[in-house]
This record gives C-alpha cells, sequence and structure tokens, in this order.
C-alpha cells in the first residue's frame, strides 16, 4: 500500500466511510424531470398531479448524446373519483376522446423555430388511464413525427442529425391534432408517477 492509499483509507475510518456501502439508486429515475410550457403544472421528484386547468404539456430532462436504440417510460397513474383527461386546451382542436402521453425527444439548441428538431413518437401514444403502464418505441424514424407531422424516414438527414445531438428527452401530453398541447383533468384527480426510464 502507497502513502496515497494509506492517505484515502485514513480518510475514510475519520469520516465513516465504507468500501462495500453504496448510495442506492433507483434505476431509471431522474431526479431532474421539468416541465416546459405548461401553465400550472409542477413536479416534485418524479411525480406530479394534472392541473384542473391548462395544463400538463411537456415534460423532459437533459440528456448529452446520441441515441442509438429509443425510448422507454413506466409509470403509473393514481386517480380520486372519474376523472377526465382533457386536451381541448385549443379551440380548434375539436377531436373527441380523451388525452395521450407521447414519448418526445429534442435537438440541443432548439428554440421552437426547426422543425426537425422536436420529434414526437405519435404512432405509440398511449391513451391516459388508471394503472401502471409502459410504453417502449425503437428508433425507427418511420415511427417518429417532425412538429409539422413529417416522418423521420422521409427527412433522413435532419432525422440522423437530430438524434446525433440530442439535448432533452421526455414525453408530452395533448390530444387530437396536437400530441404536447396540454392535458388537464376535470370529474376528479389523477397523479402521474415516472417508475422507470431509459433513453439509449
Amino acid at each position: 500500500m502507497n502513502i496515497f492509499q494509506a492517505i484515502i483509507n485514513w480518510f475514510k475510518r475519520l469520516f465513516g466511510f465504507k468500501d462495500d456501502v453504496v448510495p442506492p439508486i433507483v434505476a431509471g429515475v431522474p431526479a431532474s424531470w421539468v416541465f416546459q410550457y405548461s401553465p400550472n403544472t409542477t413536479i416534485s421528484g418524479n411525480t406530479f398531479t394534472f392541473p384542473s386547468v391548462d395544463g400538463a404539456h411537456y415534460l423532459v430532462r437533459s440528456y448529452s448524446g446520441s441515441l442509438t436504440n429509443g425510448l422507454e417510460v413506466t409509470y403509473k397513474i393514481d386517480i380520486t373519483g372519474t376523472p377526465v383527461f382533457d386536451f381541448h386546451t385549443n379551440p380548434n382542436n375539436d377531436v373527441p376522446g380523451t388525452g395521450t402521453v407521447t414519448l418526445y425527444f429534442q435537438r440541443r439548441g432548439d428554440n421552437l423555430e426547426y422543425e426537425h428538431y422536436r420529434w414526437f413518437a405519435t404512432t405509440d401514444a398511449k391513451e391516459l388511464a388508471e394503472g401502471t403502464h409502459t410504453i417502449t418505441v425503437p428508433l425507427d424514424p418511420s415511427r417518429w413525427v417532425s412538429v409539422y407531422g413529417k416522418r423521420g424516414n422521409t427527412v433522413l438527414a435532419d432525422w440522423q442529425a437530430a438524434i446525433n445531438d440530442v439535448g432533452a428527452v421526455g414525453m408530452v401530453f395533448g390530444g387530437g391534432y396536437f400530441a404536447g398541447h396540454g392535458v388537464f383533468v376535470h370529474e376528479g384527480t389523477a397523479t402521474m408517477t415516472i417508475l422507470d426510464w431509459k433513453a439509449t
């Protein structure tokens, strides 16, 4: 044992550190979820309650680097009453139905001006409902659309540029014509907890 290792061991004993004690890690659940463009909505750790007025829109965490496989989320929704997941935050979104959650990623440097910087897995959108659910979406460009609805396989150069330079990953809430224009709840309450998250 050299002098440096002896000093390190002395500090470990002094401050009570043990080599076999490792802080617990909750796999896949980041501590940095944040809402974007979401009035009346906040998150604490990995849990939030849908507001009663507009609404939960974009829920993201920072990510730096490229994606090669896809995104996956497992979440649980607990309810009281008989909540309606309402996505009618925009007067011209007159489609009937219930709100959805859609996996999403965003190219680094996006300022909402570039069509091919935000990508939505609309083919795999899932209706919001009570219980535990998993959404898994591979990086098949035909299953992802840009802000204006172009599939990744029709603009492959832009798609490849986005997956090679990701700045944020997460999910959006909406429905009808707009995957991310928000969801709010009435006739009850609904709380979502993110149980697991993978971005690879």
